[in-house]
C-alpha cells in the first residue's frame, strides 16, 4: 500500500473476494488490480482475478506470489504477474499505463 501511494496510486486495501467485488461495484474507477495469489480467509486471488476479467475486463490485473507464476495467468500488459518480495521500481514497472496496448 505505501509503495502504491509513493508512486501517486490511490490504494484501496481488501481481504476477501466478496470485499474485492464490492469495491470495484461502490469505484467505477479503479484501473488496476493488486491480487495476492492468497487472499483473507483462505480465499484464492486467481478466482477474484477471474471474476475481474469477466465482469471488469476494463481492469488491469497485476498477480502477486513468492511462489512461480500461477498457471492460467493472462497476457500481458492487461495481466502481469509481479514475484514477491519486490520493491519500488518492480512495481512502476508493471504499472506503467504505456505498457497496456
Amino acid at each position: 500500500m505505501r509503495i502504491l501511494r509513493r508512486l501517486g496510486h490511490r490504494a484501496h486495501h481488501v481481504q476477501t473476494i466478496v470485499e474485492g467485488q464490492a469495491r470495484c461495484a461502490s469505484l467505477p474507477e479503479i484501473h488496476v488490480a493488486l491480487v495476492d495469489v492468497g487472499l483473507g480467509n483462505g480465499e484464492s486471488g486467481l478466482a477474484f482475478v477471474s471474476w475481474l476479467r469477466r465482469e471488469h475486463t476494463e481492469v488491469r490485473r497485476i498477480v502477486i506470489s513468492g511462489l512461480a507464476p500461477p498457471s492460467g495467468l493472462g497476457v500481458p500488459p492487461d495481466e502481469r504477474f509481479v514475484r514477491k518480495p519486490f520493491g519500488e521500481p518492480e512495481l512502476a514497472a508493471a504499472l506503467r499505463p504505456e505498457l497496456r496496448s
